[in-house]
């Protein structure tokens, strides 16, 4: 898996290995070997969880023996060990792993017996670990693996038979929640259709946090399947997900992707936007650099979103009639999630704007408050970790437990061990 050209040579070198590369790739479609900066992350990642958990092991045993083994030796008898892993099949490892061990372990002057007996036990505790594990994680769940296989072996026959113009269904659901299979132009051009039709619509994002916090709150997941006219993704997480579940993964754009062309739809057709939320000053910035970047473009008002957000308290009223006066086409919220859906589930019958849509912490992107990672790192889903770079304290918990949580969801889902209604399996 870890280098493309490795795995060429192999197919090259040994062609029965052709099989069993053609029976991967309709196994898992989507497990296509790449370069980009996150893959490299992930295989350093997992190369050192490994090294490390192997080096615990080899001292542990050693310990258990009596031996007294410096680090070198060690991490010279695990390369050894790995090496053979991975070149010799696993029945051969039986005798290899002892004899790798003797002649190692007796190079450094450890009796011939016990260096052994120590690649032995090394080889048992590792193979009947892992064998422990597979037995413990697949049993139970393996009616239902292979009811899995069955119907994906079955949908994938209907597929081919069907006609190839069949267009692909428009929304996806994943842990009770819609989300629209849409791409930035399409939630522009739902955007202008609604106002110059005289409609109301309300558009929302999620990503793995948002999903996360809909699992466990019902009024979330009514806001994104009922309220919202449309749900777009928002996040690699939310992508990744959904291709672990076995459904068409959604395009991923944020709305700092899609503001500058929503403003230069908007000043081509003499829309005006209303920008609330954030810290005093902020949206008001965040309102000079879109009016810099689109001079034609209408900024109907600006109002920071630390007020009273009460349904029947006077600063909610007052920030109402300001609005409605202000009379924008395209209504933006940035108040973080989920207070912003349900500020917007609340008031929009009082509101009378043809597009509402949250934005999370937009404003504070564009007026240049909030720092985002480069390129290179949104573009390969590792935005988070540069968030979390910068803000630990705020998003250790959202990313390093969250993302983890919010994918063995989706995969407890995929496997039918997860309940459909998600507030019964939180309760």
């Amino acid at each position: 898996l870890g280098s493309a050209r490795l795995r060429d040579r192999l197919l090259a070198r040994i062609p029965k290995l052709h099989r069993l590369d053609e029976w991967l790739n309709k196994a898992v479609p989507d497990m296509k070997v790449t370069h980009t900066p996150l893959h490299w992350l992930e295989l350093l990642a997992t190369s050192a969880l490994l090294w490390i958990s192997g080096l615990l092991v080899n001292m542990t045993i050693a310990r258990a023996f009596g031996l007294q083994i410096d680090l070198a030796t060690h991490l010279l008898l695990l390369l050894m060990l790995q090496t053979t892993t991975v070149l010799a099949p696993v029945p051969g490892n039986v005798g290899v792993f002892p004899l790798i061990a003797l002649t190692v372990l007796s190079a450094v002057g450890i009796d011939p017996a016990t260096a052994a007996a120590y690649g032995s036990m090394l080889y048992v505790l590792a193979y009947g670990t892992l064998l422990l594990l597979a037995t413990i994680v697949l049993i139970p769940a393996l009616p239902t693996i292979l009811r899995s296989i069955r119907l994906a072996k079955l949908r994938t026959h209907k597929r081919e038979e069907a006609d190839v113009n069949i267009p692909a269904p428009n929304a996806i659901h994943m842990l009770g929640v819609r989300i629209d299979l849409v791409n930035a132009d399409g939630l522009i051009e739902a955007v202008s259709r609604t106002v110059t039709t005289h409609q109301r619509a309300i558009l929302a994002y999620v990503n793995a946090h948002g999903m996360n916090i809909a699992y466990q709150q019902p009024r979330l997941r009514r806001f994104f399947n009922d309220r919202a006219r449309w749900v777009f993704c928002d996040g690699f997480g939310v992508r990744w997900g959904a291709r672990l579940a076995g459904l068409a993964a959604p395009e991923r754009f944020t709305p700092r992707d899609w503001i500058d062309p929503l403003a230069q739809n908007c000043a081509a057709q003499g829309l005006s936007i209303y920008l609330l939320g954030e810290k005093d000053g902020v949206s008001q910035g965040a309102a000079d650099v879109l009016q810099q970047r689109h001079p034609t473009l209408r900024i109907a008002g600006t109002h920071h979103g630390f007020f009273d957000k009460s349904p029947n308290s006077a600063e909610n009223a007052r920030l109402i009639e300001h609005i409605n006066q202000a009379a924008p086409d395209v209504l933006l919220v940035g108040f973080g999630m989920p207070l912003q859906e349900y500020w917007l589930e609340e008031n929009w019958s009082q509101l009378r704007v043809p597009v509402g849509i949250a934005v999370g912490g937009l404003f504070g992107l564009l007026a240049g408050t909030l720092w985002r990672p480069p390129k290179w790192m949104t573009d390969n889903g590792l935005e988070w970790l540069g968030r979390l770079w910068v803000e630990p304290a705020r998003l250790w918990r959202r990313y390093l437990i969250g993302n983890p949580l919010f994918l063995s969801r989706v995969l407890r889902e995929r496997l039918g061990l997860l309940r459909s209604d998600p507030s019964l399996e939180e309760a």
